[in-house]
């Protein structure tokens, strides 16, 4: 048993000092998923008066166990081609697009925790592009969009 132990060790250890460059990373992008599941249970607790769901927990957590797998791939495809700077410059840009969706989510679930501030309400709108729709043609093309989604389904 010990053994094993010690092997899982090792193992641990190999991966861990693999993967370093993109610990940070990594990190970051554990604390963007905190906050987001967070702001969203109590969204759902308080101000939809839901009670705690483990289905959305675990979609929660099955989300951010995939962008996790990609961002680990692109890193380790980058490595293996021998272009980790490439890697990383493509990780980043997955990061900084996680950080864009989850801060409008965030930003959605703070909207109905304080539906007063109007603080947050101008950066949900701006963020989340709502302005967009003002546009007519726009609007006309989205309308047209989500009747084709749902035709699709």
């Amino acid at each position: 048993m010990e053994q094993i132990r010690s092997l899982i060790a090792c193992i641990l250890a190999a991966v861990t000092a693999y993967f370093a460059p993109v610990g940070s990373i990594f990190l970051g992008v554990a604390w963007v998923f905190l906050v987001n599941f967070l702001f969203g249970l109590l969204n759902g607790v308080i101000a939809k008066k839901e009670s705690f769901s483990f289905r959305k927990a675990f979609s929660c957590i099955v989300e951010a166990t995939i962008l996790y797998i990609l961002m680990v791939s692109i890193f380790f495809v980058g490595d293996r081609i021998g272009n980790p700077s490439g890697a990383m410059q493509c990780i980043t840009a997955v990061v900084y697009a996680l950080i864009y969706f989850y801060t409008v989510n965030i930003l959605r679930n703070l909207k109905g925790l304080l539906p007063g501030s109007s603080t947050i309400r101008f950066l949900y709108w701006i963020l989340s592009i709502e302005f967009v729709q003002k546009i007519p043609f726009i609007g006309k093309y989205l309308d047209q969009f989500n009747k084709d989604k749902e035709a699709d389904k």
